[in-house]
Formats: structure tokens, C-alpha cells, sequence
């Protein structure tokens, strides 16, 4: 597996038959480690990360840190 892309989109499958397991379930997993300042996803990983408010890219999470 990749461990550079920032979102890992999973389903599910029947192992015997191989087939796809269609329960409506839609699994994405986010990479925490994933660092791009230029993807949204990037910085939503980045302002995770911060210890300070002062250096979040989105203010959603800034203010609440605040």
C-alpha cells in the first residue's frame, strides 16, 4: 500500500467469490501522516498536528482550539 496518498478509499468483498459485499457501507480511512500544504487534505492534516492555533490553516479548527 501507498503510504503517501491522503485518502484510502476501502471495500468490502465476499473472500471466497471475490465479489463486492454491496451493504451500503462506504469506508474511507484519512492518512494522518499525509503532509502536501497544497491539498486540503494536507492542511487538515497539518492543523491536526499543531500545537498552537496561531499556525492552522483553517479557522474552523483555529477558532476552537482558541
Amino acid at each position: 500500500m501507498d503510504k503517501g496518498l491522503p485518502l484510502y478509499h476501502v471495500e468490502r468483498i465476499i473472500q471466497e467469490t471475490k465479489e463486492r459485499f454491496e451493504d451500503g457501507s462506504h469506508i474511507i480511512y484519512v492518512n494522518g501522516s499525509y503532509k502536501n500544504d497544497d491539498d486540503p487534505v494536507g492542511k487538515l492534516m497539518h492543523d491536526f498536528r499543531c500545537t498552537s492555533s496561531i499556525d492552522m490553516f483553517y479557522d474552523e479548527l483555529k477558532n476552537t482550539v482558541k
